[in-house]
């Protein structure tokens, strides 16, 4: 529980995904747990980064906590930062890893596989021998956060968080657009067909 006056407060990176935890909660209500907990667990760092850029006027970078003199993960580059087992963060499906349940079901390890399409959403990138343009983040920030309030569920998993990114893709931006076909590509970049 994060309590006014915390020192992790102060980054505003952290509050943010924690409040949006309560969004989530109150919208998609995704199960913590497997695949649809480590979206909760990306949806938070994705919406704190959108709230670090608003309350830093424009200025933010992808990675979480580092105002707290530590970072936690990488958007941009889940494998710079150690996991607490030791082990660097995936950025593909490929690497996967439920860990028979523990941190429920792999939940903060295997949400940087989204943070990183998030981050190629976003800014895009060559990721797996697939090249994306990235469209900006204030139109990967209303993806995800449209995702979440409008199309996903309690078991969504990686595969359904495709599709929903890519409906509100289309919805807002018109089918075959760049911002669509930014998102077919960030997920096909991460290995999640």
């Amino acid at each position: 529980m994060l309590v006014y006056g915390d020192p992790i407060v102060k980054a505003y990176d952290v509050a943010g995904h924690e409040f949006t935890h309560a969004v989530t909660s109150s919208e998609s209500n995704l199960e913590y747990y497997g695949e649809s907990g480590a979206i909760n667990e990306a949806l938070s760092d994705i919406m704190g980064t959108s709230i670090e850029k608003y309350v830093n006027n424009g200025t933010f970078n992808w990675t979480m906590g580092e105002q707290t003199g530590s970072v936690f993960r990488d958007m941009e580059n889940p494998a710079s930062v150690p996991s607490s087992l030791g082990v660097p963060y995936p950025d593909d499906y490929s690497e996967f890893n439920d860990f028979n349940g523990w941190d429920q079901g792999g939940v903060h390890f295997n949400s940087s596989i989204i943070n990183k399409v998030a981050y190629l959403i976003a800014k895009g990138g060559t990721h797996n021998g697939v090249t994306v343009k990235g469209i900006g983040e204030d139109k990967m920030f209303d993806i995800f956060y449209y995702a979440n309030t409008d199309e996903l569920n309690m078991t969504s998993n990686f595969k359904e968080l495709k599709s929903a990114c890519i409906r509100v893709a289309t919805n807002k931006y018109g089918a075959n657009t760049a911002e669509v076909q930014a998102v077919q590509k960030a997920f096909d970049a991460a290995k999640i067909k």
